[in-house]
């Protein structure tokens, strides 16, 4: 018995060391790559290099070559010192498998890496496998497998940055939106927008005009307030008339009323770097979306009603923290020459239900 018990503590040892071994082996695999990214704020190629062999592997765009240390690092070094790094973040929790014999490791992560080169801002989103080789004792890369990230996919990581800064989450079910609106005319009237994940309900009144308008998954219709007229269906067009002023609910969830986003470069808007997100809406028209390139914070969008009509441009203003969501107070639409600002007054989180959606009761009053 005790001797069974003796060899019981021996395996129960040398499991527990294997097991630290392991996890030792893993922190210095970790903080061997952890040096790739200090040299990218450091701009010091050699460090890039650090943890590499003298010869390596290297895999990308459909092809294989070898690399050597001393001919890579000048053009890294160039590379780097053109080079302003914004920030390099590491999307996952990173990958690192060891071999039986802890000989061999693989090392897979994932980032983005957003900075000025050469004076131009750029933004990447990758994914890469490193293949170490204990080398005299210490951990070294022999092979590198490089991928970025398809322009799908580069969208739906700036769309998350996004909604971090404005803190939009899924605890979002509705929201209601009361402006204050000015023609270019200078003449005033109001409109309220409600929103959530299936649809939205706007109601307008404009001089003798007065409409409430819905639009979404189930059904979609209009009623003329003061004539008391029903009519159960929208035009195509009168859909992205609706849809295009869900102002509030497309700078959190565009994805909801658009498909098929596409990351479409780092381009000006309103005198700042922004990305440029292109969806399409549901007659196949593009729909472009604008984020600041220094914060992700959603600038504004732009439709295209028709072909012999100017582009709408909207312009999110006057950011404030409400209930913890980063949302505007005012917004611009500009269409040639033409400016209408609205003013929202009254904005509510998750007060609406389905019944919000489908009455037919006038909630601006009539002049």
């Amino acid at each position: 018995m005790k001797f069974s018990c003796y060899l019981l503590l021996i395996v129960l040892f040398f499991s527990c060391q294997k097991s630290r071994d392991i996890n030792q082996e893993k922190e210095y695999i970790k903080a061997q790559i952890d040096l790739v990214t200090q040299a990218h704020y450091n701009q010091d190629a050699n460090l890039f290099y650090e943890p590499n062999a003298n010869e390596w592997y290297d895999i990308r765009y459909g092809q294989i070559t070898t690399q050597h240390k001393e001919e890579a690092i000048p053009p890294t070094q160039a590379y780097l010192d053109q080079m302003e790094f914004k920030d390099m973040v590491m999307r996952d929790e990173p990958i690192i498998q060891i071999s039986e014999d802890a000989t061999l490791a693989t090392y897979s992560n994932s980032a983005t890496i957003r900075g000025i080169l050469n004076k131009v801002p750029v933004f990447w989103v990758v994914a890469w496998q490193s293949t170490l080789r204990k080398v005299n004792g210490e951990w070294k890369i022999i092979s590198t497998t490089n991928t970025e990230a398809t322009q799908s996919i580069s969208a739906k990581v700036i769309l998350d940055y996004a909604r971090d800064y404005t803190n939009a989450s899924d605890t979002i079910q509705s929201l209601y939106a009361m402006a204050e609106c000015k023609a270019p005319d200078n003449r005033d009237f109001k409109t309220l927008i409600l929103s959530n994940h299936k649809g939205s309900k706007m109601e307008q009144q404009s001089g003798a005009n007065h409409y409430i308008m819905k639009q979404g998954e189930q059904n979609s219709w209009s009623y003329n307030v003061n004539t008391k007229t029903y009519t159960d269906s929208l035009s195509a067009a009168t859909k992205t008339f609706v849809q295009g002023h869900e102002l509030h609910w497309l700078s959190l969830f565009p994805e909801d009323r658009f498909t098929k986003a596409s990351f479409d470069g780092i381009v000006p808007f309103k005198d700042q770097n922004a990305f440029k997100i292109t969806f399409l809406n549901a007659v196949k028209s593009p729909v472009n979306f604008y984020y600041a390139f220094e914060t992700y914070q959603p600038l504004g969008f732009e439709i295209f009603p028709g072909p012999d009509q100017d582009k709408v441009v909207i312009a999110y203003e006057n950011w404030e923290l409400l209930n913890s969501l980063n949302i505007f107070k005012k917004a611009t639409f500009t269409q040639g020459e033409e400016v209408f600002e609205y003013a929202f007054t009254d904005i509510k989180i998750n007060t609406l239900n389905d019944s919000s959606f489908e009455s037919t009761v006038n909630v601006i009053e009539q002049n």
